[in-house]
């Protein structure tokens, strides 16, 4: 997913990407296509909330531009409010055990959401496997 996050975005609530089956079932990676400064709405890591710690703080990342944040989608998060003055821009990979439900539903991304999901999957997915069986020939695996 491409995140766009423009200047005055409100901050969002706490979250996990995932509700079940629990930790180390999907990892995101987040990758920044503008610098993440304090101010302009990065991630903020509640740290062991993966593993049901809740240790009473948070923890913002503001890695330099081009870096890749992985993180267990378990783990509670939550984007920050945006005082800058440039819309900021970020990647987001998930990777996840197949099966895996999010606890998404329609209501949080709209109607269309699960018929384009299903759609996106069934283009990409045998694609996928081709490419990882190339991969794993060429690997002589």
């Amino acid at each position: 997913s491409l995140i766009r996050t423009p200047p005055g975005s409100e901050p969002q609530k706490h979250h996990r990407d995932i509700n079940f089956p629990g930790p180390a079932a999907q990892v995101t990676a987040q990758v920044a296509l503008t610098q993440l400064e304090a101010n302009n709405g990065p991630l903020a890591y509640v740290p062991g909330s993966h593993r049901m710690v809740m240790p009473g703080f948070e923890v913002v990342a503001n890695p330099p531009l081009g870096s890749v944040v992985l993180y267990d989608s378990f783990c509670e998060h939550r984007g920050i409010e945006h005082h800058g003055t440039k819309d900021r821009y970020a990647m987001y990979y998930e990777f996840e055990t197949r099966g895996v439900f999010s606890g998404y539903t329609a209501s949080h991304f709209g109607p269309s959401s699960g018929d384009h999901m299903k759609a996106f999957r069934a283009f990409v997915d045998p694609e996928l496997r081709k490419w990882v069986e190339r991969t794993l020939s060429a690997a002589g695996g």
